[in-house]
């Protein structure tokens, strides 16, 4: 079997066309409601229960039902594949488990399985987990066996090289929507409409309160003694591995813009620049104009400061590296407004001295021997939260750091402590002071404990709060449909042989730096169907499409195509015969899942149950 399926691959274009289509034909049948039956559908008379798949639902999925198809669609997926396995003799081994659930890092202390941590992790009833282990690993196999023949042959290999780093040039323009804000309104009868269909969007959700606890090497590391020797010690053994970051001196002049600046802003700033590269071209000092241009708030205008790349917006950092000492970049465009850079001194990367190493090395130290008393420290919380012990004084008892989490949405806890969608909800069904009965999950490995000390209910903003609000956001609606329909003038009259009066509406044209299908255009972040369209034209020709842009509604022209270079293809040859057979191996996988979706399908072998589940 597995054999016509491969047979069945076709080279590159494989789609998977008709999988998504086939199962939304089938959910079209009927709505009968809830029958009590366990099953959702059979696969070939092999069931997927009602509670599985309920259980493979994310949360989101309560209303929507396309997502709840498509994970259903994953599901009958899994189980063909699965039946595959079976008809091939493929397994999985109980050895094979225990190899792949022994090194993960999460069930390890001291780099080593630790059965009592991974029973604490999986709360008791790990066949869930075990079950998804087992069959990541059938599907693994499964997959690498259906592609053991994916091999692209030589002409297939250099034809996707030739085809990925074919490359064009357009010039682009964009019809700027901030510049149709002046020709538009918003009317109180529209802010009005506007606010009683959008009134989720006026909500302030639910908030909580927490006390909180966490486990974690860095949380419990303050906590931990480091002695002068041990610091000594570790530098002594592994100090030339601590390496400074590069630092940069330089000044900067800023001419900042406005939050939503228009083209003629932009313009006018960009003409003040230019006399100041005047001036400094004509020996003005560049600390004295950049005193004269400061910024009120600027604490030390002109004056040269030290600063990591990681710490400087990207222009500013891209701008230094190629400056001697002394020299000034050309303007940069950065989120703040229009910027000249001056760079003093450069500082290179050199270890650290032992005084420079010390809050390195004592943090790190601090946090080992913190991560061995971790699991001590968790066990013994556990045991004073079932003896009825309140958090706080679990904390006193155990020198445990004890935290206020202030009011945060159910989001916000996720964001703030990397917590799962199980244990968020935990968190915010919590009646008011109780404690979470045991210790949840965080994202960085460790864990939380946390009591609930206050919520606050969700309110729905007055709209005379948000009508300001909501009067802009009309506006700006307004202001780029007109700029979108002035955009497609543009093509309408290319369309008929014109030449269009970009002038009219201030677009000015700029020629790109070459681009292949899955690159950017340099400078602006604009609809990715641009450089894929840029291919489907010929020279001279206009793009078909108007696309949108962070500065507005962009319209674009071929100037040329450049294939690629043959001395490219004989650097790249070897890298891209491993890239090839990846891909193809994709394909040939993918293939297989569509041509057992169709084959089943047309059999009769994927029956529906339970459609209401799917609503």
């Amino acid at each position: 079997m597995l054999d016509k399926m491969r047979e069945n691959a076709q080279s590159w274009g494989i789609k998977i066309l008709f999988g998504i289509i086939i199962l939304a034909f089938i959910f079209a049948f009927g709505s009968p409601q809830d029958s009590g039956e366990t099953v959702v559908a059979y696969v070939n008379g092999d069931p997927i229960g009602v509670d599985d798949f309920q259980k493979s639902l994310p949360r989101t999925a309560n209303q929507n039902p396309d997502i709840k198809r498509s994970v259903l669609f994953q599901m009958v997926n899994e189980l063909l594949f699965q039946q595959v396995a079976r008809e091939n003799g493929i397994t999985v081994s109980d050895a094979e488990l225990v190899r792949q659930i022994n090194a993960n890092p999460q069930f390890q202390t001291n780099g080593a399985f630790d059965l009592e941590r991974y029973k604490t992790i999986m709360g008791g009833h790990p066949e869930d987990f075990e079950h998804r282990q087992r069959l990541n690993l059938l599907m693994g196999k499964v997959n690498r066996f259906a592609a053991l023949p994916a091999m692209p042959s030589q002409e297939q290999v250099r034809g996707l090289f030739l085809w990925q780093n074919e490359q064009a040039v357009v010039e682009y323009g964009a019809v700027n929507p901030l510049n149709f804000l002046n020709q538009v309104e918003a009317h109180a009868d529209e802010i009005k409409a506007y606010y009683e269909k959008n009134q989720a969007a006026f909500t302030q959700p639910a908030k909580a309160d927490f006390q909180y606890v966490t486990f974690t090497p860095a949380a419990l590391a303050p906590n931990q003694t480091v002695t002068e020797e041990e610091i000594q010690t570790y530098y002594d053994e592994v100090g030339q591995t601590l390496i400074s970051e590069k630092r940069y001196q330089f000044r900067h002049l800023l001419l900042p813009m406005g939050p939503q600046p228009t083209q003629e802003d932009f313009n006018a700033l960009q003409k003040k620049m230019e006399g100041i590269q005047k001036r400094l071209e004509q020996g003005d000092a560049f600390q004295d104009l950049a005193k004269e241009f400061a910024l009120a708030e600027d604490p030390a205008p002109g004056q040269a400061i030290w600063m990591k790349p990681a710490e400087m917006p990207q222009p500013v950092a891209n701008a230094l590296t190629g400056l001697e000492n002394g020299e000034v970049s050309q303007p940069l465009v950065t989120k703040a407004g229009l910027q000249l850079v001056q760079l003093v001194d450069k500082e290179l990367p050199r270890p650290l001295t032992l005084e420079e190493a010390r809050p390195i090395i004592q943090k790190q130290l601090a946090q080992e021997k913190a991560s061995k008393v971790l699991g001590d420290k968790l066990e013994e919380t556990i045991s004073q939260m079932n003896q009825g012990v309140e958090l706080d004084q679990i904390a006193e008892n155990l020198n445990l750091s004890i935290g206020e989490s202030g009011p945060l949405t159910r989001e916000e806890l996720v964001a703030e402590f990397g917590l799962s969608d199980e244990a968020a909800d935990t968190l915010v069904t919590l009646m008011d002071g109780t404690t979470t009965k045991t210790p949840l999950r965080l994202g960085n490995g460790g864990y939380l404990v946390a009591r609930k000390t206050a919520e606050l209910p969700e309110v729905v903003m007055p709209m005379e709060q948000v009508s300001e609000q909501i009067a802009a956001d009309i506006r700006r609606k307004k202001a780029a449909e007109l700029a979108k329909e002035k955009a497609e003038e543009i093509l309408v009259q290319a369309s008929k042989g014109q030449e269009p009066d970009l002038g009219v509406l201030s677009v000015s044209m700029h020629r790109s730096e070459p681009f292949v299908r899955s690159g950017q255009l340099q400078g602006i972040q604009v609809d990715p169907a641009l450089t894929n369209e840029a291919f489907t034209v010929q020279p001279g020709n206009w793009l078909p499409s108007v696309y949108t842009s962070s500065a507005g509604f962009v319209v674009a022209r071929l100037v040329e195509k450049l294939p690629a270079s043959e001395e490219l293809w004989e650097q790249q040859r070897e890298g891209w015969k491993d890239a090839a057979r990846e891909i193809y191996r994709r394909e040939v996988y993918q293939a297989m899942g569509n041509s057992l979706f169709e084959r089943a399908n047309n059999q009769g072998g994927i029956e529906l149950i339970r459609p209401d589940l799917l609503n």
